[in-house]
């Protein structure tokens, strides 16, 4: 694959030590590995290469592959997410997690003002919580399979918005003479999640020269009284 080539991809990520899957976009492998999500939406993934989107390790691998092909890429904690760093481990008094009604325990993923952090430890009126990644320091692998590579300008398109919103099917797309027009059926993007999108296009797919969103607005009816 070059740089630049967009393509979708079923991958299986795993702890190497261990062998547990910690996150895989395929749902039949989220069920077997018990971290099966209700809410989340498991289908092929979008992938630019080059965009740096995932770890870089992963895609060099995926600039050497070919559509069909499946390999298992195995990646040092340099490589992956790093290693533990001691200055992401930090003290908070019990009476913070008191105050708001949380009783802490070992092992409890806990949120601080958009920050995740697992407690590791709770003694002496003091809870230690790690934030550093719950993989930083191990060795993972994944599994990753390119299912097809997009060669279409419009198809681009809609993986590129796929890609930032997780949702093609709440936009519809038209591409003519070099012009994206993208309907916001269900008004989900903001101005940063619009110029990120027109970025990417632009930065992409060589064809294109101007990008649009449109948000579409219906008149309520009236109802009727009698």
């Amino acid at each position: 694959m070059e740089e630049g080539s967009i393509v979708y991809i079923n991958y299986i990520g795993r702890e190497k030590e261990s062998g547990r899957v910690f996150d895989t976009n395929i749902e039949e492998e989220a069920k077997k590995a018990g971290i099966f999500e209700a809410s989340r939406k498991y289908k092929p993934l979008p992938v630019i290469i080059g965009a740096r989107f995932l770890l870089r390790g992963v895609e060099e691998e995926l600039k050497k592959m070919n559509v069909g092909e499946k390999r298992t890429i195995e990646l040092s904690p340099e490589n992956a997410f790093g290693n533990p760093d001691p200055k992401l481990r930090k003290y908070f008094p019990i009476k913070e997690f008191l105050n708001k009604k949380i009783e802490p325990k070992v092992g409890q993923v806990l949120d601080f003002g958009g920050y995740k952090g697992r407690v590791i430890s709770v003694d002496g009126g003091r809870v230690l919580v790690d934030f550093n990644h719950p993989l930083a320091g191990k060795k993972v692998e994944f599994e990753v399979e390119i299912l097809k590579e997009v060669k279409d300008t419009l198809e681009k398109v809609k993986a590129i918005v796929d890609i930032f919103t997780n949702r093609a099917e709440d936009f519809e797309v038209e591409l003519k003479n070099g012009e994206v027009k993208i309907l916001d059926k269900a008004h989900r993007l903001d101005h940063n999640l619009m110029h990120l999108i027109s970025e990417n296009i632009f930065r992409w797919i060589e064809d294109v020269n101007k990008v649009s969103f449109i948000y579409e607005f219906e008149k309520r009816k009236k109802e009727n009284k009698e």
